[in-house]
């Protein structure tokens, strides 16, 4: 019993796969290739059909993959007032008519010739259908009737062989930084002043210094003495220590013993008229 039963499963799940339909480059609505898989130097096609429907005046197709990885060695759709060309990562169509000439009733199909560079990246690259649409104007004139709706806008090829090693070395993670390798870096980095730069920053405070004090040394006694109306200003240089005596202070003093010194002479001069 077990047998027959044993039997009977295994005849079904043949029976279910050999009802399983085998999707060809005819039955997809959209773009699609005929390898998953291929090696640098590789040839294979990428198709792009579009299902039976009315026909149409305008048609737009643009397919874009990547040119470091793929090269395009045929590329020659047809259509009524077509244009078509490759270039860039990019393969175009484009057709444009008055009437509505271009054919679909029985769909139709365009191919692409590819082959995989010799220095090719190994990994996944995609087709993808960007633009897709072949149309008519309605009869109000400025109006388009859509007629293409692709099930499938990319497919994929994997190329194959080794990765080389300088870009195995770009894919590896970098090194994580850590909380405790960021602060041994900044515990571990002590402020440094070297003894030729401190020697430099006291000479240049000390002639500062020195050069104020000279300065401020040189200015001469002022006396200030006119008629007996006059009350007599004198200003003295620093003591003989050299204590140096804050600069603004210096300068209000200097204003004030020449304001008196004008009023001064001025007063003299009217009381001798």
């Amino acid at each position: 019993m077990k047998r027959v039963f044993s039997s009977f499963l295994t005849a079904a799940v043949c029976g279910a796969f050999a009802l399983a339909p085998v999707i060809s480059a005819e039955s997809v609505n959209g773009i699609s290739a005929d390898t998953q898989t291929a090696a640098p130097g590789d040839s294979f096609t990428v198709t792009v059909n579009v299902p039976a429907a009315e026909n149409a005046d305008t048609a737009s197709v643009k397919i874009d993959y990547d040119e470091t990885v793929f090269t395009v060695t045929d590329w020659s759709p047809e259509l009524p007032g077509g244009l078509s060309g490759s270039g860039n990562g990019v393969l175009a169509l484009s057709a444009a008519n008055i009437d509505r000439v271009i054919d679909l009733s029985g769909g139709l199909s365009f191919t692409a010739q590819m082959k995989v560079r010799d220095d090719a990246v190994p990994g996944s690259y995609k087709f993808t259908l960007s633009e897709h649409s072949f149309c008519y104007v309605l009869d109000n004139g400025y109006e388009f009737g859509e007629l293409w709706f692709p099930d499938i806008t990319e497919t994929t090829v994997t190329v194959t062989g080794e990765v080389p090693a300088e870009n195995a070395a770009q894919t590896e993670p970098p090194e994580e930084i850590s909380e405790e390798t960021v602060s041994a870096s900044e515990t571990e980095a002590p402020s440094v002043q070297t003894a030729g730069t401190k020697a430099a920053a006291e000479q240049t405070a000390g002639t500062e210094v020195s050069a104020l004090t000279a300065e401020v040394s040189e200015e001469p006694e002022i006396s200030v003495s006119g008629e007996d109306d006059i009350p007599e200003l004198e200003i003295s240089p620093p003591d003989a220590e050299g204590e140096v005596r804050d600069p603004a202070v210096v300068a209000v003093v200097a204003a004030i013993a020449a304001a008196v010194i004008i009023g001064g002479g001025i007063w003299a001069v009217k009381k001798r008229k």
